[in-house]
């Protein structure tokens, strides 16, 4: 049995384009706290103009039978192209990273729908 809480990214302070959000998950085994899973990011935005943004963030993870808990660290840039386009580059790191992200210099482009 697997019972859990989650929370959906929620803006916990917005002004004049600025943003802190985050998010959080805790995910209870009935096979004891060995089995337990929890994780969830914090993330701040500023803007730098009409459609660069810088973004950094931390996010945690804690795997279950596992001794030590994931840390990832990204800072980077955020161009909007258009209101649904957004070019990424970013700086990413990690300590104890058990599940596979990368690491150094990442690009990409998001899609909102």
């Amino acid at each position: 049995d697997v019972t859990g809480v989650q929370t959906c990214a929620l803006p916990i302070w917005t002004h004049n384009r600025w943003e802190v959000s985050a998010e959080a998950d805790y995910r209870r085994s009935s096979a004891g706290k060995p089995n337990d899973e929890w994780g969830g990011y914090v993330q701040a935005v500023a803007p730098l103009t009409e459609k660069l943004y810088a973004v950094v963030r931390y996010e945690t993870l804690h795997l279950a039978q596992q001794p030590n808990t994931t840390e990832l660290r990204v800072a980077g840039l955020n161009y909007k192209l258009s209101p649904s386009l957004i070019l990424k580059i970013e700086w990413a790191s990690s300590r104890n990273n058990r599940i596979g992200a990368p690491d150094g210099l990442l690009s990409s482009i998001s899609v909102l729908l």
